[in-house]
């Protein structure tokens, strides 16, 4: 009987000692977190027809890289709001899209589809994003929106 008290005593150790050291080390790394925080892939369709990234162009408010359809930007700072636009030749303005972090550690990844429909009148956004918080817990979240064509302007935001 005293074997196994023993036992369970050391495995409640071993687990306390992990813990201790397991949430610090999570919590320095994701705050000094060495990579871009904001990265996605992007996907454009016009009619059903999906377009290269030669077709359309990139524009960062901030700091940001676009190499065919991935997106990189650095976020991490105390705006909290990141954005970029996207000029489509069918369009008459482009279409806005925001990035929000909830805290400047938070990381963030995504994956947008953009259907335009010239013939319907409509932009469908679809996809979803993910949160790398500060503990390193993952949320994901779906984006899902629909806007006419004829709005003032194209805009789509995730991660609030």
């Amino acid at each position: 009987m005293y074997k196994h008290g023993k036992a369970v005593t050391i495995i409640i150790a071993a687990v306390i000692v992990m813990a201790i050291l397991f949430i610090p080390a999570r919590l320095v790394y994701f705050h000094y977190y060495p990579h871009d925080r904001i990265t996605g892939r992007l996907t454009i369709n016009v009619d059903g027809r999906e377009l290269s990234p030669d077709e359309y162009s990139i524009t960062f408010s901030e700091d940001g890289t676009a190499d065919g359809g991935e997106i990189s930007m650095p976020g991490g700072g105390y705006e909290h709001r990141y954005s970029f636009d996207i000029s489509v030749p069918s369009l008459d303005k482009p279409i806005t899209v925001f990035c929000f972090e909830l805290k400047e550690w938070d990381v963030i990844d995504f994956e947008l589809d953009i259907d335009i429909d010239t013939k319907g009148n409509s932009i469908k956004y679809s996809g979803r994003n993910s949160f790398l918080t500060s503990l390193g817990f993952t949320t994901t979240d779906s984006i899902s929106q629909t806007q006419p064509l004829t709005d003032k302007a194209y805009e789509i935001g995730f991660g609030l």
